[in-house]
């Protein structure tokens, strides 16, 4: 089809492009028109939330926290009662111990010493010692404080006097201090010696006493017990096992104990730590996470409620759940703790203090203070591959280096080792905010975490409504932690969250929207609260209190201007859609369409004169129209007011949004008869003005299918029949608009008995429209699979046809009989009402019968099938006579090239010929229309391959694809002899043209295919003249000896026996240095016949080798001397006068000569080279030859070293020298000395070579007759070449002599003397020298041995 861009155009009546464009692929035209006049971009407004675009993503642009010091505290305690060292909190009172043994109890909401200070002050220089440890009752009545002498003092807040005083109990200091039950009676003392205790205190008329329990021991398996954490209350309503048990953590240096009060004291679980890469400098710390408020509760996740114990012991924070699975259970079998979650941390926890049931205090070992914010749970197990872990969120990070804090040495139990714990140096003050008070050594800090609540009313308070939004979105979203305002749980973090941004918004728009607020202003706030709701998906706040709003407020347009955007960008989901705002929204529209419609009648009428005013002829005049009709394809159709939607649609003609609304209904019959009655009036206009037209000479169109040409609407309507019988989304793809609805079967049953049904006008109807369209969209029913399992479907389904009994079971074959006689009746009523159908009515039903005869299978009568036949022959010289007499384009649907497959299709179903002299003649005519596939089909059917070839040959695009035709239908045939012989004979009969075509492809075709199906004589026969594809193919069937080319090993061995040597013989031609692998890999082979070949080709290597084989060494070497002469005479000549081609190849061999002869002038005889160095004549053939025959000998030697003669050795290596270094002299002479580069190149190569068959002379013949060979042939010489061999030969000789020597002396010696003594002396170990050997006493020789011998005999033996 055609691009978009010409799909994109103006498609006016007028406009040839659209026309063009529609006649080269119809539906597909209409399909991409759709989609130009639908989906324009749309735009959302610009004043996003920013929350949404990831700006608001970190604590690091919000400012959360404060950090502020006590300066009234810090001069008090320099003034009076010494510096600070320790601090402790309660919801109500914030108390920091000092050096004097003072408690001063700050105000929380000054966060330092009130105008009247506070304090408890000891009465007596024994309690006047510094406070180690503190603690408040929970119903803050009572306060107990721990000393550095190991006292512990309670003190009533009523009256700030000591109640009770506990002495005796502890002989060091007190290390942690804690009420462990909801009054003030019973509180836990550990210290640092590691006991902990018990201390019940009692109240007997007025007096208050004191009763101590020891709990725990001194015990290397705790060790000293740092903090005491008893359970934190629960929410109100919700209860847990550990609440009953008075369950308490015990932090102690070497593992963190769970341990229960009631009823008894008992132990559950004790965690020790894993000190395996553990520092001693690391001190343990924990704290209980637990929910404060029964809101934050998320009822979707069961273990909720259960509270988390989280342990810090070096860089790792350990999350541990501690479960009763019964509230009232006391059992420790029914006790279960497991890790939820680990986490790492950057550097070395050193303390650590709970701000709420997500939020943490960390003091690292880099003097950082941190407030990190744990991830948030996972609310869905995810399968598949593991996420790497969470990571905490850092909210706040502050440098506490210059604060010195406050510590306590703490000395281990076995006293080897010590650390510092900062447990008392951190406190957290749980009011409406968080405060973390922070001692340090000469004052206190206050660091407050603030609620997201107060900030975002301090945004509000600024007017910044867009930022509060931004920090809702954000905090929902996961983006900024919940802090202490919103649940950890992420679902219920978006309920609490959701519920604050209603409430924003409401105040928002009530504040802010008035009756007479600017347009711009009303449009970015409604951008705000939409944007929000969108985004947080308040469906609820969106379609109520944002719609309500604005509709009071008189801005409804605005409102429904603003959701239309999100609309149609998918950002609401169908479901979550309201009835009553859609339908706002269209009536919002009326009045504009209404308007549009109006200024576009006026530019027809004025400017622009047009047939057709609508939003499909003239899309650039109805904006607002393509708009709405975009909207209703986005919309949850069910939703809308139909009445109104179907007036409006219908009023202002939006077919497509019309035909969408009742296709999303489930109703096609109707949308159907709507467009026929229009297209009905429409075509009686177009005609009327066409054949005015024509009258008047200003149109040279025909009228044949002018509606469909002319009218959109028309396209338009046979599209959407062509959609629902393909069962396609109408208007526009699934991939387009994600809402499209798919037709169902009932879509096809439906139209079907609409049009097809006996009595029905509508197919007539149609008709008369456009006979081109019905028929086209009625072949969709044929060609489409989705279509035919329809139909199918209903031939199998019980009940009555749908078109009437006659036409039971509905088959594709039923349904064409009743669009045939739909068709007669139409001609029927046309004749009787003297109104004749359009002309092309019989030709188009003809092209439908070619669409529907292959799938349907019709039996059709031999005139009709000829008639078909005869028809689409035709096309050619209906199209070139239409162009000719009018300017009415040719459809794609009725091309040449569609009208041969058809053509096809129809053979294959039904073919009309009765005998062979109407098959030629149709033959005949098939060639001459340039049918020639067509043409070519019917000759293969009958087993005419020549012929069919013949026709592809003819056509240039059938030319290009014979090769792939010829293999295919090899393949569909195997096995067919009678097929696969013929049509083998029939490509071997077209070889020349076939090789002229691609000759590379026609060799992999014959050698890959024709291997397997032919006789492997007559292809030989047929490819004489063609010598490489033989090659390819001898070499196929002798070398490759695929099992598959041969029924046994015999056939196989007789066709090796009869063409071996035509192979050996193409091969010598063609290939000459594969000739000799293959005769070395085949040994029964016809030695003379393939020598003869060999030597008529010059193949000298080959030759060698046979004539090695047939034993005769004097022809061997004449053949390899000789041509070893007529190499070096190339050789040289190449050097000296080279040619064109040899002179780049010739500059890189003189490169690597160059350098060898420069190794060789510095004296490095023996140099290591390169394995991956490349030979010196690579590239040059002529002094590769040179080598490769000298390799020859080397090879001849070697193997024929024992069968050649001394004589036949001399002869070969001799006169291989003989030859190099008369060819040196002869280069060295002074009429052909020079001094060019080439000319020492040519030194250097025979240098190699020489060098070369000196190592054969060396290696197979003796050397003092090749010494004496050399003084005689070469003693006159002036060469300075034999130094090096004449010294190889006198070394080697030297050699010789010496071995002779040594066999000599050795022969002389009896050496199995010696081994005789060593087995007559048995298994004692000797040592035996030289001097032994002759020696008479055994036994004497043995003790000289073992005592070791004498130095010289050592020496001797070692010798």
């Amino acid at each position: 089809g055609g691009s978009r861009g010409e799909m994109q155009l103006a498609a006016k009546e007028g406009a040839p492009e659209s026309r063009a464009a529609f006649a080269r692929a119809p539906f597909v035209w209409c399909l991409e028109h759709e989609r130009a006049l639908l989906l324009h971009n749309v735009e959302e407004p610009s004043a996003v939330l920013a929350g949404d675009r990831g700006e608001v993503t970190s604590m690091a642009a919000l400012t959360m926290t404060e950090v502020n010091s006590c300066p009234e505290l810090r001069r008090m305690l320099s003034q009076e009662y010494g510096l600070p060292t320790c601090v402790f909190t309660h919801t109500k009172f914030v108390g920091v111990g000092s050096l004097r043994g003072v408690v001063v109890l700050l105000d929380p909401q000054l966060k330092d010493v009130s105008s009247q200070p506070q304090a408890l002050c000891p009465t007596s220089n024994e309690e006047a010692v510094a406070v180690t440890a503190g603690a408040f009752s929970p119903d803050a009545s009572s306060a107990i404080v721990g000393h550095k002498n190991g006292q512990v003092v309670l003190w009533d807040l009523s009256t700030r006097k000591v109640a009770v005083v506990v002495k005796d109990v502890h002989s060091c200091p007190v290390v942690s201090l804690v009420f462990c039950r909801s009054s003030w009676q019973y509180a836990l003392s550990a210290d640092a010696g590691g006991n902990l205790l018990l201390l019940t205190f009692t109240s007997t008329l007025g007096r208050r006493g004191y009763q101590t329990t020891f709990l725990l021991g001194q015990s290397s398996n705790i060790g000293i017990t740092l903090r005491i954490l008893p359970l934190p209350p629960a929410p109100n309503q919700i209860g847990q096992g550990g609440d009953s048990i008075c369950l308490v953590a015990l932090c102690a240096t070497n593992a963190t104990v769970l341990l229960t009060l009631h009823p008894t004291v008992q132990v559950l679980r004790k965690m020790q730590y894993d000190t395996t890469e553990s520092n001693p400098a690391w001190v343990p710390d924990a704290a209980w996470l637990r929910l404060e408020s029964p809101e934050m509760v998320d009822n979707a996740q069961p273990q909720s409620s259960d509270p988390l114990l989280c342990i810090a012991f070096g860089m790792s924070l350990h999350l541990m759940r501690v479960s009763f699975p019964k509230q009232d259970s006391v059992s420790k079998e029914d006790f279960k703790i497991s890790l939820a979650h680990k986490y790492r941390w950057t550097a070395p926890i050193q303390s650590m203090v709970a701000l709420n049931e997500s939020l943490l205090a960390l003091l690292d070992g880099d003097k950082m203070l941190n407030v990190v914010q744990l991830p948030t749970p996972s609310e869905e197990p995810k399968l598949g591959p593991a996420e790497p872990p969470a990571q905490l969120t850092l909210v706040h990070s502050e440098d506490v280096s210059a604060w010195s804090l406050v510590y306590h040495t703490q000395t281990s139990v076995d006293g080897s080792k010590d650390a510092r714990s900062h447990h008392g140096a951190l406190a957290v003050f749980r009011g409406r905010s968080r405060t973390l008070y922070i001692c340090g050594m000469k004052q206190v800090w206050a660091l407050q975490i603030g609620r997201w609540g107060q900030y975002v009313e301090d945004l509000v308070g600024r007017n910044d409504w867009s930022a509060a939004l931004d920090i809702f979105l954000a905090l929902r979203n996961g983006s900024l932690p919940p802090l202490l305002d919103f649940p950890h749980a992420l679902a219920a973090r978006r309920r609490a969250v959701d519920s604050r941004t209603t409430q924003v918004i409401q105040s928002y728009l009530v504040s802010r929207l008035r009756p007479d607020s600017p347009r711009m202003e009303a449009r970015q706030m409604c951008t705000t609260a939409v944007s929000a709701c969108i985004e947080m998906c308040l469906w609820s706040v969106l379609y109520k209190t944002v719609f309500e709003c604005f509709k009071a407020a008189g801005h409804i347009n605005v409102y429904c201007n603003t959701l239309e955007p999100f609309i149609v960008n998918g950002r609401i989901p169908k479901s979550q859609m309201d009835s009553e705002v859609l339908s706002s929204i269209l009536q919002s529209y009326a009045l504009p369409l209404e308007e549009e419609e109006h200024a576009a009648q006026q530019n027809s009428t004025q400017g622009n004169p047009s047939l057709f005013v609508d939003c499909d002829h003239c899309p650039e005049l109805f904006p607002m129209a393509r708009r709405l009709q975009q909207l209703v394809l986005y919309v949850e159709v069910t939703q809308l007011d139909l009445n109104l939607a179907i007036r409006l649609f219908t009023q202002h003609r939006l077919w497509t949004a019309l035909v969408h609304v009742y296709c999303t209904l489930g109703d096609y019959t109707s949308p159907l008869e709507l467009l026929v009655g229009e297209c009905t009036q429409l075509t009686k206009r177009c005609m009327t003005k066409a054949q005015d037209d024509l009258a008047s000479g200003e149109d040279g169109r025909s009228l044949v299918e002018r509606p469909l040409l002319d009218c959109l609407l028309v396209r338009k309507m046979f599209f959407f029949l062509h959609r629902c019988f393909e069962l396609r989304c109408f208007p526009l793809d699934v991939k387009d608009a994600p809402s499209m609805v798919h037709p169902g079967p009932k879509s096809i049953i439906e139209l079907l008995k609409c049009m097809l049904r006996p009595g029905s006008p509508l197919f007539a109807r149609l008709l008369r429209i456009s006979p081109l369209g019905l028929f086209m969209a009625l072949a969709s029913l044929y060609t489409s699979p989705s279509a035919g399992h329809v139909i199918q479907s209903q031939a199998s389904a019980d009940g009555p046809c749908i078109l009437g009994p006659e036409y039971h079971p509905l088959t594709l074959a039923s349904l064409f009989r009743a669009a045939e006689e739909s068709l007669d009746g139409a001609r029927r009523q046309a004749a009787e009402e003297n109104n004749p159908l359009p002309p092309n009515t019989d030709s188009e039903f003809l092209w439908f019968i070619a669409r529907a005869a292959p799938r349907a299978k019709l039996n059709l009568p031999r005139d009709r099938c000829q008639q078909v036949v005869e028809h689409l022959l035709a096309t050619r010289d209906a199209l070139a006579t239409g162009s000719a007499s009018s300017s009415s384009p040719s459809f794609g649907c009725h091309s040449p090239e569609e009208a041969q497959q058809l053509l096809i299709g129809v053979l294959m179903a039904e073919e009309p010929f009765a005998n062979r002299e109407q098959r030629e003649e149709f033959v005949g005519k098939a060639v001459q229309q340039g049918f020639l596939a067509a043409a070519s089909w019917i000759h293969e059917k009958h087993g005419e391959f020549d012929r069919a070839l013949d026709c592809r040959m003819q056509d240039e695009k059938l030319r290009e694809e014979i090769f792939e035709y010829i293999i295919s239908r090899l393949a569909e045939r195997a096995g067919d002899g009678e097929c696969e012989g013929a049509l083998v004979e029939a490509t071997l009969q077209r070889l020349p043209k076939l090789v002229e075509l691609d000759a590379e492809r026609c060799a992999v075709m014959i050698c890959e295919q024709f291997a397997n199906a032919a006789d492997h004589g007559s292809v030989l026969h047929r490819l004489q003249g063609f010598p490489d594809i033989e090659l390819q193919y001898l070499e196929t069937l002798l070398v490759r000896k695929k099992r598959a080319h041969w029924k046994d090993a015999q056939e196989h061995q007789d066709f090796f026996d009869r063409h071996v040597v035509r192979y050996v013989e193409l091969l010598c031609s063609h290939s000459p240095s594969a000739v000799l692998p293959f005769i070395i890999e085949n040994e029964a082979l016809p030695l003379q016949r393939c020598l003869e070949m060999c030597r008529r080709y010059d193949v000298t290597d080959a030759s060698i080798h046979l004539l090695e084989r047939t034993g005769d060494f004097p022809l061997v070497l004449e053949l390899l001397l000789g041509d070893y002469s007529a190499a070096l005479e190339k050789l040289h000549a190449t050097f000296t006068d080279p040619k064109e081609q040899h002179r780049t190849a010739l500059a890189r061999v003189l490169k690597r000569l160059n350098a060898a002869a420069a190794v060789r002038a510095q004296g490095e005889q023996e140099h290591s080279k390169d394995p991956n160095e490349s030979p010196w004549w690579e590239g040059l053939h002529d002094a590769q030859r040179c080598s490769e025959l000298l390799d020859h000998a080397y090879g001849l030697a070697s193997r024929n070293s024992n069968i050649m003669t001394d004589a036949q050795l001399e002869d070969l290596w001799f006169g291989l020298l003989r030859r190099t270094v008369r060819m040196q002299e002869q280069v060295a002479s002074p009429a052909q000395r020079a001094t060019s580069k080439r000319h020492a190149g040519l030194v250097t190569a025979l240098e190699e070579l020489a060098s070369q068959a000196m190592s054969g002379v060396l290696a197979y013949l003796s050397l003092p007759r090749s010494l004496k060979w050399i003084c005689s042939e070469f003693g006159a010489s002036r060469l300075g070449i034999w130094r090096g061999p004449v010294g190889s030969i006198l070394s080697g000789l030297n050699f010789q002599l010496g071995l002779l020597c040594a066999a000599k002396a050795v022969a002389a010696q009896d050496v199995v003397k010696p081994f005789s003594a060593v087995k007559h002396r048995g298994s004692r170990g000797v040592r035996i020298s030289p001097e032994d050997v002759g020696a008479a006493a055994p036994s004497g020789r043995g003790r000289r041995g073992l005592n070791g011998g004498g130095g010289s005999s050592a020496a001797a033996a070692a010798a």
